[in-house]
């Protein structure tokens, strides 16, 4: 059985706005509700990150660092080989942990999307699983892999 709407009488909802098919659409966006959100992500994130980035090209002195362009910090780590190192070693762990994460996701996301009732909560169960071990537990894992 269907209902019978003002909708469907052709009488117009409040604050809606009819569309040529027949249904309605909502007049005006909220989008002044995104203020905050968008205001804390800037303060609290892009801000910082642009201001480390700035003083990324600071010279270091004893006392601190003085506001002077330069690309000294950014060749030091290329040219010294202990940082040089430390960088690949770094992007090479980050290659392989992205490649093997998307490798190992598609089938279990494949998976999950086919079980249905227990199952699939037994499953998401499992895979969250390792989200509720100790961080200690997990940096003593890392130590031989580092």
């Amino acid at each position: 059985m269907t209902a019978v709407t003002p909708d469907r009488l052709g009488a117009k909802a409040p604050g809606r706005k009819a569309l040529k098919d027949g249904g309605v659409k909502p007049i005006g966006r909220p989008f002044w509700l995104l203020g905050p959100g968008v205001l804390w992500l800037l303060v609290f994130g892009l801000a910082p990150l642009a201001f480390m980035l700035m003083m990324s090209f600071w010279t270091s002195t004893i006392f601190g660092t003085k506001p002077d362009f330069s690309f000294d910090n950014y060749a030091r780590v290329l040219v010294t080989e202990l940082y040089r190192d430390q960088l690949f070693k770094t992007l090479r762990i980050a290659f392989m942990t992205t490649a093997l994460t998307v490798v190992i996701s598609y089938p279990v996301a494949y998976l999950l999307s086919r079980l249905k009732g227990m199952q699939k909560a037994l499953f998401v169960l499992l895979m969250f699983l390792p989200f509720w071990t100790s961080y200690v537990i997990r940096a003593f894992v890392w130590l031989p892999i580092l």
